[in-house]
């Protein structure tokens, strides 16, 4: 009685291989998939975090202009279009306020215990800086500004994982005369006082383009400007 030999031949083998490098590659694909979306997932959400830490220090330190002293539009409350920051000089053109033109910094003054207060903030490359001055005397546009970044445009090490757009505007800011509460919505009839608009982009993978410009969330009610 004949009796075979019995196991793999050369055939099994190869084939076996084939599709063990086949599950393997697919599991790596899948792996990197995963580390991608999660490395975008975090740089999402530090953005969105960076923009609404923005929008709250933009609220406090903006209602805060012109307090404690008669301010004088145009003089203790600026907005400049096509600004750089330089060796901490600020340049740019100024906009006549109210105007619904977009500029992309915008200075202001107000009165503490201290003394005189300069603050600023300025949008640019992407990104938004709180300035801040130690001299108040004189015109606003003519200070030595140092700057705190608020929002960075996008994380280094991510840009070869997603392609953001900038995280703000390059032109940021609009001051109007709007119907509007100067601190927060109660009983008393609304009033018309200078609005600061702020608008920022972000981008991601998965949503796109996302214009942050809702007037509930990023307008700011100026309560030491109201209308003449």
């Amino acid at each position: 009685m004949n009796r075979y030999q019995q196991g793999f031949n050369l055939i099994s083998l190869m084939v076996g291989m084939t599709l063990s490098l086949i599950s393997i590659m697919a599991m790596l694909t899948l792996y990197k998939n995963l580390v991608i979306n999660a490395a975008i997932a975090t740089q999402d959400a530090r953005q969105d975090g960076q923009v609404a830490s923005a929008r709250l220090t933009l609220q406090r330190e903006l209602q805060s202009a012109g307090y404690g002293m008669s301010p004088v539009l145009n003089t203790d409350l600026v907005l400049l279009k096509s600004s750089t920051l330089s060796t901490n000089t600020l340049s740019g053109q100024q906009i006549t306020l109210p105007s619904n033109e977009r500029g992309n910094a915008l200075l202001w003054r107000y009165e503490a215990n201290s003394g005189a207060v300069c603050r600023g903030i300025l949008s640019i490359g992407g990104s938004l800086f709180m300035l801040a001055t130690n001299s108040c005397s004189g015109s606003l546009t003519s200070r030595t500004w140092t700057s705190t970044p608020l929002i960075a445009a996008s994380a280094a090490g991510l840009n070869d994982l997603a392609n953001f757009s900038s995280a703000v505007d390059g032109a940021a800011f609009s001051l109007e005369y709007e119907n509007c509460w100067p601190y927060q919505k109660d009983d008393r009839p609304l009033s018309s006082h200078l609005t600061a608009t702020l608008v920022t982009n972000l981008t991601n993978s998965t949503t796109g383009s996302v214009t942050y410009s809702d007037a509930n969330q990023t307008a700011v009610c100026l309560p030491n400007f109201p209308r003449p």
